[in-house]
């Protein structure tokens, strides 16, 4: 399939779409924490897949580079997301705007299904990827800070930081209902 890919055949290039953009798009739209965002990143990934697939060379599973792919153009999209906010007033537009269907890749009750969700949405996008990189997609650390040009021990302590803040945000709420985040943080 991949000769023929490179080889500009289109129903090599619908069987690779097909096969593969479900994951990226629930990759994209968990990271971005927009449908529109997730569906550009999507885009943009077969595109950049499609277009660069003469530099696949077989070293790695294909859907591991595919999802690099991925991965880089939800953070560049990010990245610019995060620049563009730093331009704007405040009051112009906040992150809250941006929402995810709850669908964790842990089994949990549909309740703390919501509730870790909450969680998650009070972190700002860096933490946020980080800790889908991590904790989602299994990514280690040293790859984490090597994607964002960043030092090991910015991955491992955003990780904590973000998990921490979830944490907080967690029990604060289930308190209320005479639970402990502990306990689903450790189901987490």
């Amino acid at each position: 399939m991949l000769r023929r890919l490179r080889q500009g055949d289109s129903k090599a290039r619908e069987q690779i779409y097909h096969a593969y953009c479900t994951r990226i798009f629930t990759m994209a739209l968990r990271m971005t924490q927009s449908r529109s965002d997730a569906m550009d990143c999507t885009q943009d990934t077969f595109i950049k897949v499609f277009e660069q697939s003469h530099q696949f060379l077989g070293k790695s599973p294909f859907w591991a580079w595919v999802r690099r792919i991925a991965l880089n153009t939800i953070l560049d999209r990010l990245r610019v997301r995060q620049r563009d906010m730093q331009r704007m007033d405040s009051s112009s537009q906040s992150l809250a705007e941006y929402h995810v269907d709850p669908q964790p890749s842990v089994e949990l009750t549909e309740s703390r299904q919501s509730e870790l969700l909450l969680a998650y949405q009070t972190l700002g996008p860096t933490a946020r990827t980080v800790v889908w990189m991590h904790d989602v997609e299994g990514i280690p650390h040293q790859d984490i800070a090597t994607q964002f040009n960043r030092s090991l021990s910015f991955s491992k302590t955003t990780l904590l930081r973000a998990r921490q803040r979830m944490r907080e945000s967690l029990e604060s709420r289930l308190l209320q209902d005479g639970q402990s985040s502990h306990e689903l943080m450790t189901e987490y």
